[in-house]
């Protein structure tokens, strides 16, 4: 910066505007959703706040010939200077070591193995993924070519391309996708378990695109969306998995984040539908594997004594792939069973929020709090023609918003009481 001693100075504001297409405060706060409505709409209202009085604050001296102007005093610029400084930073995740990364899971509610719970359903959950099938894409001498390479010592990304063909597809499910190494930018920051930690980043996801949901706004219901680009988007995945080079047993801290982060998206669904979550029961599933050995877990969240979250990761089964070709079908059964699990599991809450969206329209963005129902948005966005939720086969429930007074609700309720949550 210039400095010129000999002339008086005045604080000019740099414009931040570079073209007349920049739109104005009002027309980025128009531009959101039913969000704005949200009890955490004004904390961001005020970051956008800051932010703009950060960029109208970008301030340079220049000489004036005017001896009427005075130079602020230094000790008040320092004080706004400080104070910018300091403002706080709503959202701003500060990312720890990554060696630190176990340490401040478990600090934020991320339970390590030992410290989890078995599930209600660990029983049935490993009935289902050992239930048998048939394999014929993997016969004894394809085996015997897989367990000819060499797993140890190499990438986990060559790795992750060796055991594609384990994996089963769904060609009669085109919205249905996977997804490698994609980190989930839409991921909320704010969430609990994750602060001092980055997004989760999973070898491999599986969930539907924003397509598949032709009822239902779904980028605005928060952790819905947690990939979104021009090309792809994914939405509630039920399964992830890790991949790596070294000892699978490295990899249990970060299948535990990431089966949290697809546990919290699930939970926030339920609850926006006002669906109770079964206690203790497990809806997520990770993978953990080397190429030679492959983990699965089951995962669910609870709350403590303290009233804290607290989200569990327990086993349900491992195989080693290379001991045995019996072993190795079995491997690639459970694999198989396992996402075949995730997509019932995906389908049933895409299935259920598009009926949620339809059968309440506007009123299903109301945020439901003990004095009575607020809505959240009073646009059509949730209101679909009959023709267009036809299209998509959804035949079994209307498409016109009824209103709130056609919900079903509990015998002796009045339409302005708040129905009863669903166990689910």
């Amino acid at each position: 910066m210039a400095n010129f001693p000999d002339e008086p100075q005045v604080l000019l504001r740099r414009s931040p505007r570079k073209s007349q297409n920049v739109a104005t405060p009002m027309e980025i706060d128009s531009q959101d959703g039913p969000e704005r409505f949200a009890p955490w709409y004004p904390l961001l209202q005020k970051v956008r706040q800051d932010n703009r009085n950060r960029q109208h604050n970008d301030t340079i001296l220049v000489p004036v010939a005017n001896d009427h102007l005075q130079q602020a005093e230094k000790d008040v610029l320092k004080h706004i200077n400080r104070t910018l400084s300091v403002a706080p930073k709503i959202f701003d995740n500060h990312l720890v070591p990554s060696n630190d990364y176990p340490a401040v899971q478990l600090r934020n509610g991320v339970l390590t193995l030992d410290l989890s719970r078995p599930p209600k359903n660990l029983g049935w959950l490993r009935s289902r993924l050992k239930s048998t099938r048939h394999v014929p894409d993997w016969p004894s001498h394809k085996w015997q070519s897989y367990t000819m390479h060499s797993y140890m010592g190499t990438t986990k990304e060559a790795i992750m391309c060796e055991m594609m063909p384990l994996f089963q597809d769904f060609p009669n499910k085109p919205e249905y996708i996977r997804s490698f190494y994609q980190r989930f930018d839409e991921f909320p920051e704010y969430a609990a378990f994750s602060r001092g930690i980055e997004k989760p980043c999973p070898g491999f996801a599986q969930g539907f695109t924003v397509a598949a949901y032709p009822c239902v706004k779904i980028e605005y219901l928060s952790a819905a969306v947690c990939v979104s680009h021009d090309h792809a988007s994914l939405v509630h995945p039920h399964l992830a998995g890790d991949f790596t080079a070294g000892d699978v047993n490295d990899l249990e801290a970060v299948s535990a984040r990431h089966g949290a982060a697809l546990v919290y998206m699930r939970n926030l669904a339920l609850d926006h539908m006002r669906v109770e979550v079964i206690k203790d029961m497990a809806g997520i599933i990770t993978f953990t594997t080397n190429g030679t050995y492959i983990n699965f877990f089951a995962h669910y969240a609870s709350t403590s004594a303290e009233g804290k979250v607290e989200y569990h990761q327990y086993p349900i089964a491992s195989v080693n792939l290379m001991r045995s070709y019996f072993e190795f079908i079995q491997g690639v059964t459970m694999l198989r069973n396992c996402q075949e699990y995730a997509l019932l599991m995906a389908t049933a809450l895409k299935d259920d929020l598009e009926k949620y969206h339809v059968r309440n329209g506007a009123n299903a963005w109301a945020y439901h709090l003990e004095e009575g129902d607020h809505i959240l948005s009073e646009s059509e966005d949730s209101e679909m023609e009959d023709g267009e939720c036809r299209e998509h086969g959804n035949k079994d429930f209307t498409c016109r918003n009824r209103g709130p007074n056609s919900q079903k609700r509990p015998a002796g309720k009045s339409p302005d009481e708040s129905p009863r949550k669903r166990r689910r």
